[in-house]
């Protein structure tokens, strides 16, 4: 290969005042296939490189106006980021003067009369230099844009699509482009909330390649009801088929429900999430992780994970993220545990636990020397993170106006099905959200999703836990029944072997009114059909009966209470 074909199209700047030294340099140059310029001094020079932005500079020492050094100084300046190489040409052989030309900037010089097997060396060398920097400002504008593209997805398709609560607070410190900590939000349609908090193994564009498909299952499993197990083990599936080995997310998941009395929490791989109890002034519930990430392995075992927490309206649950624990101090200490749990306590004592996290955190750390993302939320259980609840009520008094459908009028327009549940199939099975999928396939219902899963909710797990598991409601009257209730029912449900829930749901289009009938039966001795009737206003039991013949036209039962029917219509 030729040296023509070496280089090609490039421009070389010639800065001497001696026109001789300048002619011969130029075609000796000009043979290698460069186009030249020329500058007879240091500031033509500057202004030849503003003009022309060579590749290559070959600069005298010794000239009129402006020197070698102070123009190369400037030159370089003026590169920025970009590498321009320089070439010193020069007659002085003073180590001192030699030191100089590289404190200016230069690449490398070159002793006059110059000898040109020398220079055509150089000249090639300082090329591969220059193109493997071009290469590394590729890629670093490869990786920016990579960072670009992240910052965006995580921004708009993950952070945006979150239910809006304004008592949520949150603290992001990113540790270079962004914080990539994924935290989703999301109500589920009896008005619960799911809520999503964790982080990549990975920065940048690999971590938002995750988030999208964990963010996408989060929000759409829990818009159509799906138990909390059945969300993290879709996700978990998800990731596990979509990324490559190695790549897991470290989460925690939360779900609150309806009645602020309680939340399920699972921890993969998380710092420890605390559940504050305000009215006592203390840490009441500390959730450890438990296993290994999400993504690691095909399945995980729900039973170990989710753990039941009673919760009020006192509860606050504060989430942090691991790189908290990677901020350090002046003399190397990191920053610990238990100086986060101080720091939680000294904020239970002054009314303000995140800010004085914040604050112990940026006094114990610089943060911007951090390599970590830095993340702490804190969510209050109040019933602002419920508010939609009005919804339901809102519908309830639309139903006492709404004048019924005669029984007797009934269409020809009808779809039914059903769906059996038997043996230990009810221990993991959920069939409400595939009942409503089957629902929303045959008939428009989206204004009335929320009270139609209501309804099916309650109804169904009325006739596992009264019916098949035989639990008295009576337990949930005070707080500590109703963590017995639940501790009793965990053990039920696990032990059951038997028994069997049967959901049949007819529809009837009709052009003035559409009626829905839901038939729940189970094998057991029957319904506590009773609460339904009471005047029990316990904020732990007795509730959901009277929701649904709030919300229902009519609700029936049958002689011995095992089999229920609920008819619902909307116009």
């Amino acid at each position: 290969m030729s040296d023509k074909q070496v280089i090609k199209k490039q421009i070389a700047l010639i800065a001497d005042d001696d026109i001789t030294n300048r002619m011969v340099l130029a075609k000796f140059l000009e043979k290698l296939g460069y186009t030249v310029i020329q500058a007879e001094n240091g500031k033509q020079a500057i202004e030849c490189y503003i003009q022309h932005s060579p590749d290559i500079i070959f600069m005298d020492v010794m000239m009129p106006e402006m020197n070698g050094y102070e123009a190369t100084t400037q030159i370089k300046y003026l590169c920025k980021s970009n590498f321009v190489p320089v070439i010193f040409l020069t007659a002085l052989n003073d180590a001192n003067d030699l030191a100089k030309c590289v404190a200016a900037g230069g690449d490398d010089f070159l002793s006059k009369p110059l000898e040109m097997t020398i220079l055509r060396a150089k000249i090639h060398a300082i090329e591969r230099i220059r193109n493997l920097y071009r290469q590394v400002q590729n890629l670093n504008s490869t990786l920016k844009s990579a960072d670009e593209i992240s910052n965006k997805v995580f921004e708009q398709a993950v952070f945006t699509k979150n239910v809006k609560i304004d008592s949520i607070e949150t603290w992001f410190k990113a540790s270079k482009q962004f914080n990539n900590d994924l935290f989703l939000v999301a109500h589920t349609p009896s008005n619960g909330i799911n809520i999503l908090f964790g982080h990549f193994n990975v920065q940048g564009l690999a971590s938002a390649v995750g988030a999208l498909p964990a963010s996408e299952v989060f929000r759409s499993m829990s818009k159509k009801g799906f138990a909390p197990h059945s969300i993290v083990q879709r996700i978990n599936s998800k990731l596990y088929d979509l990324l490559p080995n190695g790549i897991t997310l470290s989460m925690v998941f939360i779900n609150i429900d309806e009645n602020m009395n309680q939340a399920l929490v699972c921890n993969f791989n998380m710092p420890e999430v605390q559940f504050i109890d305000e009215s006592k002034g203390e840490i009441h519930f500390q959730k450890p992780p438990q296993n290994d990430a999400i993504g690691e392995t095909p399945r995980y075992s729900r039973d170990v994970e989710l753990e039941r927490v009673a919760i009020n309206e006192n509860t606050r649950i504060i989430l942090g993220s691991s790189g908290i624990y990677g901020c350090k101090n002046d003399n190397g200490e990191h920053y610990t545990q238990q100086k986060y749990l101080n720091a939680i306590k000294n904020g239970i004592t002054n009314g303000n636990i995140l800010n004085t996290l914040k604050h112990d955190i940026l006094q114990f750390s610089d943060i911007n020397a951090c390599d970590n993302n830095i993340s702490i939320i804190e969510i209050p259980c109040t019933k602002e993170l419920i508010s939609s609840r009005n919804a339901l009520e809102n519908e309830i008094q639309s139903k006492k106006i709404l004048k019924p459908l005669p029984r007797s009028m009934v269409s020809s327009n009808q779809i039914q099905f059903s769906l059996y549940v038997a043996g230990r199939c009810m221990r993991t099975i959920d069939p409400v959200p595939t009942l409503l999928n089957n629902l929303e396939s045959v008939t428009n219902i989206e204004k009335h999703q929320e009270a139609i899963f209501t309804v099916l909710t309650e109804l169904y797990f009325n006739a596992l836990d009264h019916g098949v598991l035989k639990l008295d409601s009576k337990l949930k009257i005070s707080e500590d029944g109703f963590n017995e209730y639940y501790h009793l029912r965990d053990e039920k449900l696990r032990e059951l072997n038997d028994g069997h829930i049967h959901v049949k749901l007819s529809i009837e289009l009709n052009e003035e009114i559409n009626r829905l009938s839901i038939t729940v039966e189970d094998s057991g001795d029957g319904f506590d059909s009773s609460l339904a009737n009471s005047a029990n206003n316990n904020i732990f039991s007795g509730r959901g009966l009277k929701l649904i013949k709030g919300l229902c036209e009519q609700v029936s039962f049958n002689e011995t209470g095992n089999q229920v029917e609920a008819i619902y219509s909307w116009n």
